[in-house]
């Protein structure tokens, strides 16, 4: 019997992680807005990046407002050791 492993390889990104690296250092806040076609590697690429760094990560899915907030009041609590009340983003972005 034979077992076969597919490893993935994160590759051929080092000039985006070190834009992220450079925004993520400023002393000021930043909001980055990665776009592209499908299956290029966004997400992977955001994944990597956040590995060994306090992050939040949502992932928006079709699902309600009140439960993306939801979503984001718990990642929020698990990193911040706090959970804020979103009723609406613009309690979140504010």
């Amino acid at each position: 019997m034979s077992v076969t492993y597919c490893v993935v390889r994160f590759f051929n990104r080092e000039r985006e992680l070190s834009i992220l690296d450079d925004l993520y250092d400023f002393q000021t806040s930043s909001l980055v807005v990665l776009y592209g076609r499908r299956r290029v590697g966004k997400t992977e690429l955001v994944r990597e990046f956040i590995r060994c760094k306090k992050s939040i990560y949502l992932l928006v899915e079709a699902k309600t407002e009140k439960l993306l907030l939801r979503d984001l009041e718990d990642s929020m609590e698990r990193v911040l050791g706090i959970r804020p009340r979103l009723d609406s983003w613009d309690d979140f972005f504010c």
